[in-house]
């Protein structure tokens, strides 16, 4: 759960495997943008967008959101805001479970009021 404040800014949800935090997905919500979202994966070979949302979210309203990201253990992904599913993706590239998880602030004005974390092993 999160409220957005600012245009003209970005928040990234990255979930990563290892102690250098570089492999793994990150997910970038675009405020002001025509691409809302972007679903990238990363790893030693680079980065490669997985999918797109190519509309303006407009959440920037002082407005608390609800962003639901699932991963099921086939590597299918469904990413969804406020009840309205935005992506599905499917991606086999991680089987590992996930080190760790960052959120990444570059400019905006969030304010993160619920972070949930739930896996299996």
């Amino acid at each position: 759960e999160f409220t957005s404040w600012r245009k003209d800014s970005s928040l990234e949800i990255v979930v990563y495997q290892g102690s250098d935090r570089k492999a793994g997905y990150r997910l970038f919500y675009r405020t002001g943008s025509s691409t809302g979202l972007e679903l990238v994966r990363t790893s030693r070979f680079g980065s490669n967008a997985l999918q797109t949302y190519r509309q303006s979210l407009n959440l920037e309203d002082k407005r608390t959101h609800v962003l639901l990201w699932n991963r099921d253990r086939f590597g299918n992904m469904k990413i969804s805001v406020d009840g309205k599913q935005l992506m599905t993706v499917t991606d086999q590239s991680f089987r590992d479970s996930f080190s760790g998880v960052s959120l990444i602030n570059n400019g905006g004005d969030y304010i993160i009021s619920k972070v949930a974390l739930k896996g299996a092993n």
